[in-house]
C-alpha cells in the first residue's frame, strides 16, 4: 500500500532531511567554486579568453591613446553577434545586420586606414600594431562572452569568476 509507505516513521525523517538541508548554508566544496566537471573545458575556456582580451587590452594602451583603444575594443558586439550566430545558433536580423555595417564603418573613422584616407591633414592613421592587439582584445572578449552564454546556468556566477580570476592570475604571472 502506497499510501502506508509514504507516511512511515522513516518518510517523514528523509522529508525532514531534505527540508532541512534546503535550510542550512551549502559548504564550501570544490564543487561549489569550480563547478561540475563536465563542464570545466568551457570555463577554462571561457576564463582564459577573457584573460587573453583584457591583457591584450592593456597591451594596446602602450601603442593607442586610451580613448582610441577603448573605441576599437567597441568592436566587440559586433564580433559577438558573428560568433553567436554559428556558435549558437541566434540569426542576424536586419536590425542587428545595419548596426553591424555602422559599427565597422564607425571603427574604421577612428582607425583611419591610409588606404581609405590617403595622407589628408588630420588623418594620421593609428599606430598598426596597436591596432591589431585591440581587435585581437576584441575578439577575445567576444569569445568569451559567447562561452558564457554557451555555458549558460550550467554554471554559477561563483564559478565563472573562479575560473576567470585564476586564468588572470596565471595570465598576468606570464604575460
Amino acid at each position: 500500500n502506497m499510501a502506508a509507505t509514504s507516511s512511515s516513521p522513516a518518510a517523514a525523517t528523509n522529508a525532514a532531511a531534505a527540508t532541512a538541508d534546503k535550510d542550512e548554508p551549502q559548504l564550501l566544496t570544490l564543487e561549489r567554486f569550480l563547478g561540475d566537471r563536465a563542464i570545466w573545458h568551457l570555463c577554462l575556456g571561457r576564463g582564459v579568453a577573457g584573460s587573453i582580451a583584457f591583457s591584450l587590452c592593456y597591451i594596446s594602451l602602450a601603442y593607442l591613446t586610451v580613448g582610441d583603444s577603448v573605441a576599437i575594443f567597441f568592436l566587440n558586439p559586433i564580433f559577438s553577434a558573428l560568433l553567436a550566430w554559428p556558435v549558437l545558433g541566434e540569426r542576424v536580423g536586419g536590425i542587428e545586420a545595419a548596426s553591424i555595417v555602422c559599427g565597422l564603418l564607425g571603427t574604421l573613422l577612428v582607425v583611419k586606414p591610409p588606404a581609405v584616407f590617403g595622407s589628408a591633414v588630420g588623418a594620421e592613421p593609428l599606430n598598426p600594431t596597436g591596432v591589431i592587439v585591440t581587435v585581437f582584445s576584441a575578439l577575445f572578449c567576444s569569445i568569451a562572452m559567447i562561452s558564457i552564454r554557451n555555458i549558460g546556468k550550467r554554471a554559477s556566477p561563483l564559478v565563472l569568476a573562479v575560473w576567470f580570476n585564476g586564468s588572470s592570475t596565471i595570465t598576468g604571472f606570464l604575460s
